[in-house]
């Protein structure tokens, strides 16, 4: 089974383009590190890895905000391991203590929740993902197939092997690459041990891409999906601040207890810390989820912050 591309320079198959971005780290003498999280592409990317004859493990992060449906066939399954991401004195990361330790709510321009929850496992490892370009358009900007985090190591790594890789460093100091000459095959070998390493196989795939493959494989995506007859498009974190309006009514009403959830954690945040606006008045949780909710769009009061101004006015710790 293949899905085949056309382009300028010639047919591309893109299975086993993927599967080739899969071999590439097959010299570790650790399983891969898969990161699962249940959705459409993180299904392709399974069925994959088993085509591609690799030792791995299937991880999934616990978010605490992932859809119920989807963290219950991820705990029935045995062969997906669930990790918690925890502070230093053990307790367990969750959205609910991030938002008051953080002292706003997770945001666009300021989504601590991703790299708290989710990108904290694997370090030290080769970690594989379902990462699309097609997905946003910051992964299309910058989105390689493969991502050496730590881009300060890896250049001493290229500096001390004379290594000269093709390659982009990311605004927080990593390095994206594609996979296009012997030099970069030998950066990934050379890298991995010190850092973090990032291989996406299915970087190029479109949603078409994604649905053709899981047809033809008989992956059975969740019904939620839109393109299932169910009612998402994407399967990410309830309430996530990348999600649009309409996805996220959409999750709350579907799911009022996590809605409360959320509302509970904004009141404990300005109550343990007095978080608020001179210009908003955040008096509890609830005022917090309506201006988090609706923005700027919000029509029943016309002085309320606007994102950037509450980055400027809350001090984040790090």
């Amino acid at each position: 089974m293949s899905l085949i591309e056309y382009t300028i320079d010639g047919k591309v198959n893109k299975v086993e383009l993927a599967l080739k971005r899969i071999q590439l780290g097959a010299l570790s003498p650790e399983p891969f590190y898969v990161c699962y999280s249940g959705g459409k592409d993180s299904k392709v990317l399974r069925r994959l890895m088993e085509m591609s004859n690799t030792n791995y493990e299937l991880h999934y992060n616990m978010t605490t905000v992932d859809h119920p449906s989807v963290v219950r066939e991820i705990l029935d399954d045995k062969g997906i391991i669930v990790d918690k991401q925890r502070y230093n004195d053990g307790k367990q990361k969750t959205m609910w203590n991030l938002i008051v330790k953080k002292k706003m709510p997770p945001t666009r321009l300021c989504r601590y929740c991703c790299a708290e929850l989710k990108e904290g496992g694997g370090k030290g490892r080769i970690c594989i993902t379902g990462v699309r370009k097609a997905e946003s358009v910051n992964r299309k900007l910058n989105g390689g197939e493969v991502k050496i985090i730590n881009g300060v190591k890896a250049q001493k790594t290229m500096i001390e092997n004379k290594i000269e890789g093709n390659f982009d460093l990311t605004p927080k100091g990593g390095i994206v690459m594609n996979l296009d000459n012997n030099e970069n095959r030998r950066l990934v070998e050379q890298c991995y041990r010190t850092n973090k390493t990032i291989i996406n196989p299915i970087i190029d795939w479109t949603d078409e891409d994604i649905w053709e493959f899981s047809k033809v494989e008989n992956i059975q995506q969740s019904g939620l999906y839109k393109q299932c007859g169910g009612r998402y498009n994407r399967l990410g974190c309830i309430g996530c601040p990348m999600a649009s309006l309409e996805e996220k009514l959409l999750e709350f009403a579907e799911y009022p207890k996590i809605k409360q959830a959320y509302i509970n954690a904004f009141d404990r945040m300005v109550k343990n810390y007095g978080v608020k606006s001179t210009k908003y008045d955040w008096y509890d949780g609830q005022a917090v989820f309506d201006w988090w909710l609706y923005g700027d769009k919000n029509t029943t009061d016309d002085n309320q912050l606007s994102m950037q101004e509450l980055i400027d006015n809350l001090q984040v710790d790090e």
